[in-house]
Order: C-alpha cells, then structure tokens, then sequence
C-alpha cells in the first residue's frame, strides 16, 4: 500500500543557457579597524543552467575586492566556484554597497555592509602586510604566512629544533592611564587522541621593565576555532613597556615524538608606539653578517630590516672611515636591501644605513663591515678546476641562489672524475641558482678554450659513455629544467650554450668553447640553473672544468688506464668498456697509428680513421668520438697494464 499526500504541480521551464545562483545575497563584515582589510566566510556561486557559465566582469564599492580571476571562470553545469569578498576601511569606503557579478547567465548582486572603526587615540594596527617580523619588532621563529585572518597575511609558529619562538613588540609607551591589547588567534591542533591537547604552549607575556622581566597575560586554550581576544593591561605607568607572544620549547627526540600545534596571530591593536611622531628608530642588520670576511667581491648584497617610523633609507658605503667612497648618502627610497654590482679585492669596507622621515634622519646609524677576497683572478694556462679541495664552493667562486635551489661543489656520489663533483637540484620551480668562477684574465693574442663535462641529472644517475653510443642532446631548454653557461663581458652576462637533455638515459658529455672572442679580457663565467618543473626536473652535474690552448684537432681518451687484470697462458682479454678516442677540436682528425709499449697489446683503431667533431664547431662543440677496444694477450701467466698508448696525427 502506498500513500501520498500534499502533491504540489508547479510549471518548469528547462534551462536553456547558463544560470548562475549565489549562497548568499548579502555579507556583513561587522566592525573593521582603520586601515585595515577583512575577508569574508566562503561564498559560492553555482551554475544550475547549462555549461558554460562564465564572468564577463565584475563591478566593487569603493574598498570591495575578491579572490575571483574572471579570465578563468567556466563552469559546466553543477559546477560551483568558493571565492571570498574582501572589505579595507579607509576614511573615502562606503559602509555599504552592491558587488554585481556579469556573468553568461545573467547579472548577480551581492550586497556587503561593513561598520568602520577608528583606532583607540594613539594605538596602531599590525596585520602583518608588510612580513614578519614587521618594522620595529624583533623575532625568532614567527613567520609570515597567506593563511590569512585580516588582510592578505598573518604570522605564525610552530615546533622548531631550535627551543621557544618570540614576536616581540616595539618599545610601547603606557607612562599614562589604562591600557589594553587586543588580537586575533587561531590555534590550529589535530590529534588522535580524544581529547588530547598539544605539548607546546602558546602565550602572550608582558613586561614593564624593558623585558628585563615578564609575566604570562593570555594563554590559548581554544583549538581550532578563531578567537578574538583582549587583554586587560590595566595602568603600568611606563614608557618601557614590551609584549612578545611565545611559542614554548619542545621536547623532541627519537624516544619523545610530540602533538604539537600551529599558532596563527593577526590584526593587533597595540598601545602607544614609544617615539610615535619622531624620527625613525635606527636600522637593524640582516646581512652580511658585521665583520663578515673573504666576501666573494661581485653581487654583494646588503640587506636590513625596516626601522620603526621611517619613510626611507640613505646608504653609506665606502673603504674610507667616513663610508662615502663608493656609495655617498645614496637615498634609497623604502627599499630595504642593496647590491653592490662590484667591489675590490682584500678591502675592507665600512657601510652604514640611515632612516628618515619628516622629521629628519635617525640619530643613531651603527657602522658596520665586511671585507672581500684577495685577487683570485685566474691569469696562468692550462688552468684546471675539479673540485677535488672539497671547498663549499672553491675558492674565489660565488655560489648565488633563490629559495632552495642551490649549487653545491662537494657532491661525493658519481662524479666524473675524482671524489667530488659540483651538482643542483630543483628544490622550487622556476628558482635558479649561479656557480660563478673568480675572474679570468685572457691574454692578448691568445686562442684558449674552456672544456667542461656535464649531465643533465644528478651525478647519481649520469652515465659515462663508455662506447660512443650516447647521441649528444641537442643544444636546447627542454622545457623540464636547463643549466645556462654564460660570460661576464662588459658588464653583461652572454650565453655561450644551453645544456639541457631529453634522453631517457643521461650521460656526462663534453661541451667545449672557444675563448678566443676574449683575448685581452678579463671576464667571469657561471652555470646558471633553472628548473621549471619541479615534478620532473632532474638537476645538473658539473666536472673537471679546464682552459687550455685551443687546437684544430685535439684528441684525448675518455680513461687514463686500463688494467687486463690476470690473462691466462695464450688467452685474449677485451677492454670492457670501450675506450674513446674524443676529438676536441675544431676541425676533423685522422688516426695514423695506434702504438703500445709491447706485443701484448693491440687495438681495433685503425688507422685512417676519421673522427669529425660537431658540425659548426668553430667556436662551440660537444666533442665526436670513436670507440676502440683494448686487447691484452699473454705467453705467460702475468698480471697485464697497458702502460702506454700514443695516437699519432
């Protein structure tokens, strides 16, 4: 038996074309301080028509903005889209208006409203727009993150091998009246355990002395939901005065592996910045450290963190005591960082930076120093660099990178030659790394060439071509990850060749060029790398770099030695791999004979034969090669070593 009641018949018109529908119509951002920026909860707009559902553009209130890219907004049917509104308070934004979304499928509104609120007299507003720690404050361990509460960031801590992490304030001047601190906090902790809690401890401490002591004000005891907090500092009576949030120390060990959470900060509203309406507090150094010596002496970047209350920068560098000599009160608007294209060999320079504002410069400016290499410029031929010192990188070399991605020139596993080789891998897409050699100085009249092997993987998994069956890549990016090799002339880098490989098997290969373009120079060379794809980059290897004087042909072989090892009475051993016979020149040779020291030996080279190197090689070539075997044959029970092997030309 089966019942129904309460049928409702409505008419239905199918969809014919797209048909967007909004979660929501309107959103209330609530109070928002001054200056400051404020998403919105998720909204979603859904396509309930037919597919194809696109924005064609989108109209905002004065201060409104979005997460949405309309460029690429198609939706199929039942698709959906998550974005959020953002809102700025500023004295022109209204507090209420419509956001209209022009989509394929008709117009949407959304309507916001928003209550401005102006600051406390005196207090200011850190939401970390500007990194963490921001100008004034000090920290170990906070970091800027885009999981953003307010505005486009926030800051925060986790577990670290290094003890607690602190974010402490600026000076705060509470000499009058009541105070207090407000923020937002979000601490972010996952566990299987029921109600378990995490080792560490998040807190915010107080002092009044200057941080010569401090006590516990606030800690968080809410997981995993957003609390906007304010805390009651009632009347220090002190000029003096610091706050820091804490992130405590945590047991970690192979017996004690901890629960550990993540703690996020954002939109505070402090007391009274000490010195608010004066000059700029004094610049505090990043890098190089003071006092740093044997800085490689070209791309030297000086770098501070921003001084509380300025507006600029003046930098002060020179080898004088006065700091002028080379950058003289240079005014660097807002930057906070300088590179000094090139400095001179074994000097020491002093360097000093000075914020101003409105009301003049700051009145402490600290000297710091740093000095520079002696001359490593490279003048005498044939020269040979195969990391063999185990230096991290040689010296008078530059190791220059972004991110993670980075040089290394003691890389023990495989490498061409000897104990170590120089390599990189792609730790970040589309970051590069520089291995930059010191200067060489190429004499007047001189026709030398620089000769280098390199594989487009980490030496690892490069292979040597021990018979001459490795077709040599062509001289392209392969779109995956390249090294770049590349000349300082004149102030400017120029590629010489790309080293990139699509094989499926990666060799170790010979790129030879000519330096003759050089003659009378004094230039610098770097292998730059980028890897595009992070997923599929492979890195690169680097070995046995030389300069000799370069030759129309110039034949070498791919191994020292070869020892048959133990040949028994009238039996024949073969070389295994093949030798190989690798022209370097510019220009074909031919074998006119292959000789050894005794009968014991003999080769399958011929003479007569031909060895072309790479079509128009004039100036650039990855050598051609033949390949011959080795043959050791004994009368007698004897341990063999082909001692000697000459190829006339």
């Amino acid at each position: 038996m089966l019942d129904i009641d309460n049928v409702v018949v409505k008419q239905f018109t199918p969809a014919t074309g797209p048909k967007g529908v909004l979660s929501k119509k309107q959103y209330n951002f609530g109070e928002v301080y001054m200056d400051s920026k404020m998403f919105s909860d998720v909204i979603t707009l859904k396509n309930e028509g037919k597919s194809g559902l696109k924005i064609t553009s989108i109209d905002y209130p004065q201060g409104v903005g979005s997460t949405i890219d309309p460029a690429v907004v198609d939706l199929d049917a039942n698709a959906s889209l998550d974005f959020k509104l953002s809102y700025t308070a500023a004295l022109t934004t209204p507090q209420s208006g419509y956001v209209t979304l022009h989509t394929t499928g008709g117009d949407l509104q959304i309507k916001v409203l928003a209550t401005k609120v102006a600051l406390p007299d005196g207090y200011t507003f850190e939401g970390f727009e500007n990194g963490c720690p921001p100008a004034g404050w000090t920290g170990n361990g906070w970091k800027a993150s885009n999981y953003s509460i307010e505005g486009d960031y926030t800051a925060y801590a986790s577990v670290t091998l290094d003890g607690a992490s602190y974010l402490t304030t600026p000076r705060l001047d509470m000499s009058t009246g009541a105070h207090s601190v407000a923020f937002s906090a979000f601490n972010e902790f996952d566990s299987d355990e029921e109600n378990a809690v995490p080792d560490n401890d998040v807190t915010l401490e107080f002092s009044k002395d200057g941080g010569a002591t401090w006590s516990t004000v606030w800690e968080s005891t809410n997981y995993n939901a957003l609390e906007k907090v304010s805390v009651d500092l009632g009347s220090p009576a002190s000029d003096n005065c610091l706050l820091r949030w804490a992130y405590s120390a945590v047991d970690i060990s192979s017996d004690n592996i901890p629960e550990t959470s993540v703690a996020f900060i954002d939109a505070i509203i402090l007391p009274p910045l000490y010195g608010t309406g004066g000059k700029p507090a004094e610049a505090t150094l990043v890098s190089p450290a003071d006092k740093s010596e044997n800085l490689y002496n070209k791309n030297i970047t000086l770098t501070w963190r921003p001084a509380l209350f300025a507006d600029g920068y003046k930098l002060y560098v020179g080898s004088d005591a006065a700091a002028t000599n080379l950058v003289n009160g240079q005014d660097l608007g807002n930057a906070t960082s300088y590179v000094i294209a090139s400095a001179d060999y074994a000097t020491t320079y002093n360097w000093k930076v000075v914020p101003y504002n409105a009301q003049g410069d700051a009145e402490n400016a600290t000297v710091w120093t740093f000095s520079t290499i002696a001359d490593q410029t490279i003048s005498t031929f044939p020269w040979t660099e195969n990391f063999e010192s185990g230096n991290e990188p040689p010296t008078g070399w530059n190791v220059e990178y972004d991110s993670y991605t980075k040089w290394s020139t003691t890389n023990k596993v495989n490498p061409f030659e000897g104990k170590y080789s120089a390599s990189v891998g792609c730790n970040v897409a589309n970051k590069s790394s520089q291995l930059v050699t010191p200067d060489f100085k190429i004499p007047a009249g001189s026709n030398l060439q620089m000769s280098f092997y390199w594989g487009n993987a980490m030496p690892v998994s490069l292979l040597k071509d021990g018979d001459g069956s490795a077709t040599e890549p062509i001289a392209a990016d392969n779109g995956v990850d390249a090294c770049f090799f590349e000349v300082l002339d004149g102030g400017e880098w120029h590629q010489l060749a790309v080293l990139s490989d699509n094989s499926d098997d990666r060799y170790w290969y010979l790129e030879t060029v000519n330096l003759a373009a050089y003659a009378g120079k004094t230039v610098t060379f770097r292998w730059r790398y980028v890897g595009h794809d992070y997923d599929n980059a492979k890195g690169v290897g680097l070995d046995l770099i030389t300069v000799t004087t370069s030759a129309d042909t110039k034949a070498s072989f791919n191994a020292t030695d070869w020892n048959a090892g133990t040949v028994n009475y009238y039996k024949t051993v073969n070389s295994t791999p093949k030798f190989s016979v690798i022209n370097e020149g510019s220009t074909a040779l031919t074998i006119k004979s292959a000789k050894f020291s005794t009968e014991n030996f003999s080769t399958d080279l011929a003479a007569g034969t031909t060895i072309e190197p790479k079509k128009g090689a004039a100036s650039l070539s990855r050598s051609a090669r033949s390949t011959p075997r080795l043959r050791s044959t004994t009368t007698s029970l004897w341990n063999s070593m082909a001692d000697t092997q000459s190829l006339c030309r």
